[in-house]
């Protein structure tokens, strides 16, 4: 099996342009004590906009209006829907889960998972054009090569 990374320098270089490791730390440590007090587990307008602002940083502006169409129950509806979903497959629940999220305006796939992943950090990861980019970009270079 082809190594993701080509050398620890590689790792590194993620690493640093990483995400404020503090924040993400907090911002589970959050939702872990919400976990504790609620039951069933779900996120209010104001957490999702924390989990937004970590996501997606410096584009947070960006579709602001669209996601202003959200309002408390909604999110609240809609996250408790995901996180109750249970499956014996768990491709099948994470893909339940991520489309449950989705029915947020302005939540797509990408913020979805980072939902998720705050929310269930030893579950699940990001799922985002540079994560994708570098799980495939050895089997990319491997097809180049052989073409």
């Amino acid at each position: 099996m082809t190594p993701l990374f080509k050398d620890q320098a590689e790792v590194q270089e993620l690493l640093k342009r990483a995400d404020n490791k503090e924040l993400t730390k907090s911002l589970i440590s959050k939702f872990e004590k919400l976990k504790e007090n609620r039951n069933p587990f779900y996120l209010n307008l104001e957490e999702l906009e924390d989990i937004l602002q970590w996501k997606l940083r410096g584009q947070y502006g960006r579709q602001q209006k669209k996601r202003e169409m959200n309002n408390d129950l909604n999110v609240i509806t809609i996250t408790k829907a995901a996180f109750a979903i249970s499956h014996l497959d768990r491709d099948i629940e994470t893909t339940l889960r991520l489309k449950i999220l989705s029915t947020l305006t302005g939540v797509e796939i990408p913020v979805a998972s980072a939902i998720l992943t705050l929310c269930y950090p030893n579950l699940y990861s990001v799922i985002d054009f540079r994560n994708w980019r570098q799980i495939y970009k050895t089997e990319r270079q491997k097809n180049i090569l052989t073409t």
